[in-house]
C-alpha cells in the first residue's frame, strides 16, 4: 500500500522510493520462502543481496510436475528477468529520473510476481516434509482426517479467521477429538 500511495504522489522522488518498497518486499519474500546462504544453486549464489537467485532456487523446489516443469521454469526464468528490471529500477536511487509510468509499471508487475511465486507457496515441502495443514483443501481434511464435511469446513474457517492453525486452535472446533488431532499431526505440519 506504500508504494501505491507513493506513485499517486506528484514529488518524483516518491515515485523511487516506491520502487524500492517493492524491492523490499521481494527481498522479504525471499527471506522468508529461501533464506539467504553461502550455497550455490545451479550456480547461482544465495547470499544475503541475491534475492532472486534466492527466489528461484524456491521455485526450483517446489515445481513438482515433471510434465510441466520445463513451461514452469520458462515462467521463473520470466519472473526472475521481470525482478531484475524491477530491482534495476529500484537501485536508480531515491534521486533518480523515474518516470510515473515506469514505477506504476514496476509496482504492479511486484504484485504480479509475488501471486505467482505464492500459488506455489503449497508445493513447498515443510521442514518435517508434511504438507502443511495450511493448504489443504477442504476434500484432504475430509479424507485424511476422517472428518465430516462440516468439519472439514469449520477447519477451513478457523484457518481464515485466525491466519493459519495451530495444535490449540484445532483443539477448539466441534469435531476434532484427541484421535482426529492425532490424524492432522502425522498427516500434516502443523
Amino acid at each position: 500500500m506504500l508504494a501505491f500511495k507513493a506513485v499517486s504522489s506528484q514529488k518524483e522522488e516518491e515515485w523511487s522510493q516506491a520502487l524500492t518498497t517493492c524491492r523490499r518486499l521481494l527481498e522479504g519474500l525471499a527471506d522468508e520462502l529461501h533464506p539467504a546462504s553461502t550455497e550455490l544453486t545451479k550456480g547461482r549464489a544465495l547470499n544475503q543481496a541475491q534475492y532472486v537467485n534466492r527466489l528461484w532456487a524456491f521455485m526450483d523446489k517446489v515445481i513438482e510436475s515433471e510434465s510441466n516443469r520445463e513451461l514452469a521454469k520458462a515462467h521463473v526464468d520470466f519472473l526472475g528477468a521481470w525482478m531484475e528490471k524491477t530491482n534495476k529500477l529500484s537501485n536508480k536511487g531515491v534521486h533518480a529520473e523515474v518516470s510515473q509510468v515506469e514505477a506504476v509499471k514496476a509496482i504492479f508487475h511486484a504484485y504480479l510476481v509475488v501471486a505467482d511465486i505464492l500459488e506455489y507457496l503449497h508445493n513447498a515441502p515443510s521442514k518435517s516434509g508434511q504438507k502443511d495443514i495450511n493448504f489443504a483443501t477442504i476434500d484432504e481434511l475430509e479424507a485424511v482426517l476422517n472428518v465430516s464435511r462440516a468439519t472439514a469446513k469449520e477447519i477451513v474457517k478457523a484457518r481464515i479467521s485466525n491466519g493459519k492453525l495451530s495444535k490449540e486452535i484445532l483443539k477448539e472446533i466441534k469435531g476434532i477429538g484427541r484421535k482426529t488431532l492425532e490424524k492432522a499431526e502425522q498427516a500434516f505440519s502443523i
